[in-house]
């Protein structure tokens, strides 16, 4: 990609106007990063986890948002127990 773009002259290839100059510029520069980067394409719909999160601290995550959900006030005290257990099994 470096190599691509140090064959072109910039000099010849930029002229015009400001929005000219960005628009000749963004539309190399997207060519040139779709041929040379490849895409990795993530499944609709599949939710991915960060590695550090263990199965226990998602359970407990997920257990304190259906009670966020039932109760919606964070000072309720089950609101509050449910928290404070999925901040120390996800640390």
């Amino acid at each position: 990609m470096r190599s691509e773009l140090s064959r072109i002259s910039w000099i010849e290839v930029l002229q015009g106007n400001t929005e000219q100059k960005w628009a000749v510029f963004k539309d190399l520069l997207d060519d040139q990063i779709s041929r040379h980067i490849p895409r990795k394409i993530i499944a609709e719909g599949q939710k991915r986890k960060p590695q550090w999160l263990s199965y226990k601290a998602v359970k407990l995550v997920k257990r304190k948002h259906q009670l966020y959900a039932k109760y919606k006030n964070c000072k309720h005290p089950a609101y509050m127990r449910a928290a404070r257990d999925a901040n120390i099994k996800a640390f």
